[in-house]
């Protein structure tokens, strides 16, 4: 039994310096050819990464360039082109909390959800929807996006394809338009069309977070964004701008392949 089983592990052994022997100088001699190809193809595909691209080429931030525009918040400064005749009606006081919803063409029912729900249901709000002109190339965005920003004018389209790895342009294609076009908002939600947020209780909150942000804790003063949340967010006293985020710590990901986390 002994010799049989140092038998089968010499042979074993044999037959991997064999094989060895065999694939080494293949992989020596014929590197795009072999095994090692797989990692460096992989590489190569990824390369796109590792180039930086002036986002002003994209987004062109002193040109209107989009295909389709919800209402401004406020009249537009001196040195934008003058409205399309006839004027357009009376706009509505600033908002206090600008809702920016990034969505898809194809995402009608979701939109609509969220007008019925959270989105249509806080007070000094504005909710706009964010979205490319599709997949497809276009002059303009599909029927169905141009009836529904009809009745309710309040879709942004921007002239790029609407796809998972331009989401980077999106996102600063709602930043601008909330720049040029929403200054007197005093607070920014970019949030996306498949979430569930409790806008009120998010409303009330805010001061306080800014305030302990500040360091005005709990129960401090908003100082200069008081005056922001009141429709001045250009006061002088106002102090420097605030980003909010949330921070999963210590969150295991998720390794289902369905999912994006």
């Amino acid at each position: 039994m002994i010799t049989c089983y140092r038998r089968c592990v010499a042979e074993a052994v044999l037959f991997g310096l064999i094989l060895a022997a065999i694939l080494i100088p293949l992989l020596i001699c014929f590197p795009d050819r072999g095994l090692w190809d797989v990692e460096e193809r992989g590489v190569k595909k990824l390369q796109f990464l590792r180039v930086s691209r002036d986002p002003r080429r994209y987004v062109r931030p002193e040109e209107q360039t989009a295909l389709l525009s919800p209402p401004p918040c406020a009249p537009r400064p001196r040195g934008h082109s003058a409205p399309p005749s006839p004027p357009p009606p009376p706009l509505p006081p600033p908002p206090r909390l600008l809702m920016l919803v990034t969505s898809a063409p194809a995402h009608h029912e979701r939109r609509q959800a969220i007008r019925e729900t959270w989105g249509g249901r806080s007070e000094n709000a504005r909710l706009v929807f964010v979205l490319g002109r599709g997949r497809e190339p276009a002059t303009q965005p599909p029927a169905e996006v141009l009836e529904e920003s009809r009745r309710h004018g309040d879709l942004l389209v921007e002239d790029f394809t609407d796809a998972y790895h331009n989401l980077t342009l999106k996102t600063l294609f709602l930043l601008k338009w909330a720049v040029r076009e929403c200054p007197s908002a005093a607070f920014v939600l970019k949030t996306d069309d498949d979430m569930l947020i409790n806008t009120r209780g998010l409303v009330r909150a805010l001061p306080r977070w800014v305030a302990q942000a500040r360091g005005g804790g709990a129960n401090g003063r908003l100082g200069g964004l008081g005056n922001a949340a009141a429709g001045d967010p250009l006061a002088p006293e106002a102090p420097p701008p605030l980003i909010f985020g949330y921070v999963y710590h210590r969150s295991p990901p998720f390794r289902d392949v369905r999912s994006k986390s």
